[in-house]
């Protein structure tokens, strides 16, 4: 075979990769888990969520992946603290069920969820993490309608599992399968930030 068809066959068919082997088996790894070992002892468990952190954990370097996982921690705490703080609201405003629970549907509902969706985005400004801004408001918004189905506080309690979930299995998989070697750009990265007299931002370590 030619090399110009050697060239054409490869831009066509470009090689797999490993981090696309390891993102499905991450996947595979993360479904087996979660609706065989943990899903007899906790039912409310959900599969999907699992799944998308495992996935969305997989980066093409280590420090990619401890800077998602920061990430993520980031969100899902910001996104918790904003959707308790306003749990606490709602039974303030008795926009509450006869077992605690959020009633779905109603206008107080709808527009304490606006204003939380605006006070998260603004909260990550204020640390100058507006990265982590989709995280935090699907996090929030996951609390809040979440909360008309079970406990909100339960509810809250299985996001950080889902996510802790996920990125465990991911790195994991990430590091003890052919792990990914340390690009040139984050070596110059860290030694440059190891002897700089610069003030670093807030947090920028390991979603989840």
């Amino acid at each position: 075979m030619k090399p110009e068809t050697k060239q054409k066959l490869k831009k066509i068919f470009p090689p797999l990769g490993m981090r696309i082997i390891k993102t499905a088996l991450a996947l595979f790894v993360a479904m087996i888990i979660s609706d065989y070992a943990l899903k007899p002892v906790l039912p409310n468990l959900n599969t999907n969520s699992v799944c998308v952190f495992a996935v969305l954990s997989m980066q093409d370097s280590v420090k990619g992946t401890w800077k998602f996982i920061f990430e993520r921690i980031l969100g899902n705490i910001l996104g918790l603290s904003v959707g308790f703080l306003f749990l606490f609201l709602f039974t303030v405003t008795g926009t509450v069920g006869k077992n605690g629970e959020i009633i779905d549907g109603n206008f107080v509902f709808y527009a304490f969820i606006a204003f939380g969706t605006l006070l998260t985005i603004y909260l990550c400004k204020m640390i100058n993490r507006t990265a982590v801004s989709a995280v935090t408001i699907i996090v929030f918004l996951g609390i809040m309608f979440g909360a008309a189905e079970i406990n909100p506080y339960l509810n809250g309690a299985y996001t950080v599992l889902q996510l802790a979930l996920g990125i465990i299995i991911s790195v994991i998989i990430n590091i003890l399968l052919f792990p990914p070697k340390a690009k040139k750009t984050d070596l110059s990265e860290c030694h440059c930030e190891e002897h700089s007299d610069a003030v670093i931002p807030h947090g920028q370590l390991p979603r989840l």
